[in-house]
């Protein structure tokens, strides 16, 4: 029970943290809720991804942490609002305008594709694709014959070979 109470505590803390722009004071001294997120994202990936020294698979523990921890901070994103104009019938049947909050433009085009960098992050053979892999991850890696079969026939195949190893790395 005291593991269990000690993540909720650091999840409420972190929470706080994140929502007043790591001002911890209240002063609004801090930095906007969406650079203290990417912020808390970036030294996430350096503390689970820094220690990766070549493409392999990721320990579970690493997994889990960095699962546990990128769902903490992806659920702070729903509470990033921005009052937007919206229209309200009253009783009466008139309309009336009224304010309502929505998640940021800026977080509901980015937040998407953050998850489905994670799904590539967790595991850079499934970015990849097998043959790619393999391919890569042998012991004497040899960039010559890995591009001589490679089909880069166009240059929306040499671009995709290109996204699927950055998004490995």
């Amino acid at each position: 029970m005291d593991r269990q109470t000690s993540d909720v505590e650091l999840m409420k803390e972190r929470f706080v943290k994140l929502l007043l722009g790591e001002d911890m004071s209240g002063g609004g001294k801090g930095v906007s809720s969406a650079l203290a997120l990417s912020n808390a994202i970036t030294n996430l990936a350096a503390s689970v991804f820094g220690e990766q020294r070549k493409l392999e698979p990721m320990s579970e523990d690493r997994k889990a942490k960095w699962k546990k921890e990128i769902d903490l901070l992806l659920s702070v994103t729903d509470y990033i609002v921005e009052f937007v104009p919206s229209q309200q019938k009253g009783k009466d049947g008139t309309n009336m305008e009224i304010m309502v909050t929505q998640q940021r433009k800026d977080l509901l085009m980015n937040i998407p594709a953050l998850r489905k960098l994670d799904a590539m992050l967790i595991n850079g053979r499934s970015s990849l694709g097998e043959s790619i892999y393999k391919s890569i991850t042998v012991e004497f890696f040899d960039p010559e014959d890995f591009l001589s079969n490679m089909d880069m026939s166009t240059e929306h195949k040499v671009l995709d070979l290109k996204n699927r190893i950055e998004a490995s790395l």
